[in-house]
């Protein structure tokens, strides 16, 4: 568009506008461009906390379904691979995790018979189901998948991942003394000969109620890489005295809170490392430790096993979490340590009131 200079030395447009004109117009449009950049990047963030609240509301429906059919909660871990003598436990011995028995009520029960199981040889193979994403494990505020250095042999590089974790209580232990939805199968030790142990509980056992109980939460991706140390998604050595079952969750709280910060690559890197396992690493987490917190393990045990392993996201401000009756709320990283503790619990009698 070509221009004209007419009396005072002002320069037109040939539409008549003048170049001082068009300039505050660029500059309206780019003071315009500016506000709403955040509100669309909120409007996205929100949006993505959306998807992620519907996932964990798709966990809780399937629960209800797989309750309504066995009249029991799935397990946190189902073990399977022990040898038929019930004393030693195979190589290729685990534990399924709550994600792999609600398979056929996510609309997934193609990849559940894929599980190939030789009763005669008492083995199971989970090649051929834990490679296999499952897009519904996925949190759309976590996608980047950092546990790529097959170096570390704990990123288990090759498996499929899983941002949502099960709830194991407000206890440290995380075997079948935890007072949450989803205890641990039966021990293996009381049925010697059977590939899968199977149990769970039920519904009169949840004292507090079903939408006062915590059951789901979300956790981030780890880092895959044990000489960085990033909170929360590591894990840090504290050290706790007293019996596991009984010991005070502030106590561990206090415990994991004066936790030094791991040297030399002792922490640990791999949260989410694969769904099918029902591990405290992978696929379950507890109430002791507030949201986006560290989480923590005995310094003689590991983050797998008994500790503190806390709820984390990458959404602004908390997490995600969903309780036994199918509803989803969003917990605050600074929701009060008590109520926290009570959410865990399925018999603890707390007087707990959602935030």
């Amino acid at each position: 568009m070509s221009a004209q200079t007419r009396a005072g030395g002002v320069r037109f447009l040939a539409g008549g506008s003048t170049l001082v004109e068009l300039l505050v117009v660029i500059a309206i449009i780019g003071i315009l461009i500016a506000l709403l950049l955040p509100a669309i990047q909120a409007a996205r963030a929100s949006a993505r906390r959306a998807q992620c609240k519907n996932n964990l509301r798709q966990f809780g429906v399937a629960t209800q379904n797989y309750l309504e059919v066995n009249r029991l909660f799935p397990v946190g871990r189902q073990f399977i691979g022990r040898d038929s003598s019930g004393s030693t436990v195979r190589a290729d011995a685990g534990y399924l995790s709550a994600h792999f028995q609600l398979l056929p009520y996510i609309e997934d029960g193609v990849l559940a018979k894929k599980l190939v199981i030789d009763r005669a040889n008492n083995k199971v193979n989970l090649n051929s189901i834990q490679k296999t994403d499952v897009g519904l494990f996925h949190c759309p505020d976590d996608l980047d998948d950092r546990m790529t250095n097959s170096a570390h042999a704990g990123n288990q590089v090759g498996n499929a991942r899983t941002n949502y974790k099960v709830s194991a209580g407000n206890k440290v232990t995380s075997g079948v003394a935890n007072n949450g939805i989803f205890i641990d199968g039966e021990n293996s030790s009381n049925s010697a000969t059977t590939v899968i142990d199977r149990g769970g509980m039920k519904v009169s056992k949840i004292v507090d109620g079903l939408s006062k109980t915590a059951a789901f939460s979300e956790a981030m991706l780890g880092d895959g890489n044990p000489n960085t140390v990033s909170v929360p998604s590591d894990w840090f050595a504290m050290t706790v005295s007293g019996n596991l079952n009984t010991i005070a969750p502030k106590a561990v709280y206090d415990a994991c809170n004066s936790a030094a910060t791991p040297t030399g690559g002792k922490d640990a890197s791999y949260s989410g490392r694969n769904w099918v396992y029902g591990n405290m690493i992978p696929t379950r987490y507890n109430h002791i430790m507030p949201p986006n917190s560290k989480s923590c393990y005995f310094s003689n045990s590991s983050p797998n096993g008994n500790g503190a392993t806390t709820a984390s996201s990458r959404h602004s401000g908390g997490v995600n979490l969903g309780m036994a009756d199918s509803s989803v709320h969003f917990a605050a990283d600074e929701i009060d340590l008590n109520i926290w503790h009570g959410l865990g619990s399925r018999d603890g009698r707390e007087s707990v009131t959602f935030p």
